[in-house]
């Protein structure tokens, strides 16, 4: 991520700080010119925007934080400028899209924010609701890029541009570069406060958004746990319910620590699937789609019906108890931990479910999230968007309700909703999750039901 900076005179421009730090601005992502405009006045194409680019300086050090660490909090991919429209929305745009830093001037509808182990950088293309009279930006696209390339890719744009005003007497010169260093300054113990409340929304590095009082129960907390478990945690809670999170979690690791393998076990043990999951090329569903349809072939069922999905899991090695009952529920942001029992017998814990095919899905995502996890870690199924809870989704779908199973049985261009309440008796899941796979495969229209977007 590469901020380039070509300063430029600002003939007419009074503000002493704007005029200073007047620049054509062009902003790459591995490689690509996210700035590449059509400029109607001149009829010609160009990689750059022209303007000041002290506000966006000052928006990337208020938002720095978020930028890196806030998950994207909803089922499909919005513009900002549709989020925006929702008041309840809105905040999360501001911390986390270059429109909220133009002041008036042109940047392209570009999100940034933190997906699983990346940073992903989502950037779409100018519609008919474009606010700049005459430019629009033609690119569109997204890249996962490592928190390390991104935070670099800051910190020179942000050097670049104080640098450029270090001879500029002025108060918001002051202020940006105050904080800046106070950024710089942070130790270990602030920046892990920092990352672990920008997860949850919050910004930590300004007291009165994160009370002290506060700060100290979410690092009580969050120590607690090890690995990615407590990223998935920040990812799906709230600052208020972190703690009884936490509580149940470990009450739920001291439910499964007794559960142990069954002798039935056999070649299938191990790993779900052979190799890694890769989370930076390809997209959440596709991987979660192949996985599953790699997993069905390996155990012999093809396109087959799934009944008995505990002796599947049996059969790779989990716990003969595959799901442990709790006696409390976590928040609604929750919905398992996978642990580990006897001999590392990989186990869920959930609160019951009176629905068999809810408690189904819950067991194939649990599946996913282990099988794609390092030996040992315990992980979240959670209601959150991040690229793992997304491919969970997918695979679960595709292992009990796979789409060429579903193809054959779909005699028309369309699917009534008696037809996806069969289809779910049939593979034993949720009529919601048969209505996506129709939906999300293109296999036929359904009649009433939701839109044509890929909610994994």
């Amino acid at each position: 991520m590469e901020f380039q900076v070509e300063w430029k005179d600002a003939p007419g421009v009074r503000d002493s700080v704007l005029a200073r730090t007047w620049c054509a601005l062009t902003i790459r992502i591995r490689g690509e010119p996210v700035t590449r405009v059509f400029d109607r006045r001149t009829r010609g194409w160009r990689d750059s925007v022209h303007g000041a680019v002290f506000p966006l300086c000052a928006w990337v050090v208020d938002n720095l934080w978020f930028l890196l660490y806030e998950p994207y909090r909803w089922p499909v991919p919005y513009g900002s400028r549709d989020l925006a429209r929702n008041d309840l929305d809105r905040p999360w745009v501001r911390r986390h899209s270059l429109l909220a830093a133009r002041e008036g001037g042109a940047l392209p509808d570009l999100t940034i924010f933190r997906d699983g182990d990346a940073v992903l950088a989502r950037w779409l293309q100018d519609g008919g609701d474009a606010s700049h009279p005459f430019l629009r930006f033609v690119q569109e696209g997204q890249a996962h890029l490592s928190p390390e390339i991104v935070r670099a890719g800051i910190e020179k744009f942000v050097e670049t541009v104080l640098e450029r005003v270090s001879d500029t007497s002025h108060a918001e010169v002051a202020q940006l570069r105050d904080d800046w260093a106070n950024l710089r300054r942070l130790t270990p113990e602030e920046t892990n406060l920092c990352a672990w409340s920008a997860r949850l929304g919050i910004n930590a590095h300004y007291g009165d958004e994160l009370p002290d009082s506060e700060a100290e129960r979410l690092k009580s907390a969050i120590r607690s746990l090890e690995g990615r478990i407590a990223a998935d945690l920040l990812d799906a809670t709230a600052i208020g319910t972190v703690a009884n999170d936490v509580d149940w979690i470990d009450g739920a690791h001291r439910r499964t620590r007794t559960a142990r393998r069954t002798s039935a076990a056999n070649g299938l043990r191990g790993k779900p699937w052979q190799g890694s999951i890769d989370r930076h090329e390809r997209t959440a569903y596709a991987a979660g789609y192949r996985h599953a349809r790699a997993l069905r072939e390996r155990s012999g069922f093809g396109t087959g019906r799934i009944l008995d999905l505990e002796c599947l899991m049996r059969r790779l090695g989990w716990a003969n108890a595959l799901m442990v009952a709790t006696d409390t529920a976590p928040s609604t942001g929750v919905h398992a931990v996978v642990d580990y029992g006897r001999d590392e017998a990989p186990v869920a814990a959930a609160y019951p479910s009176a629905q068999r095919t809810s408690e189904r899905f819950l067991l194939a995502r649990s599946l996913f999230l282990q099988g794609s996890s390092s030996r040992s870690e315990r992980r979240l199924v959670t209601a959150s968007h991040t690229w793992d809870q997304r491919a969970s989704r997918a695979f679960a779908a595709e292992l009990l309700a796979p789409a060429d199973a579903l193809q054959q049985r779909i005699r028309s261009e369309a699917v009534s909703p008696r037809d996806v309440a069969q289809f779910a008796d049939e593979f034993l899941v949720d009529p919601a999750v048969v209505e996506r796979q129709v939906e999300n495969h293109a296999l036929a229209r359904v009649d009433h039901g939701r839109p044509h977007l890929r909610q994994w």
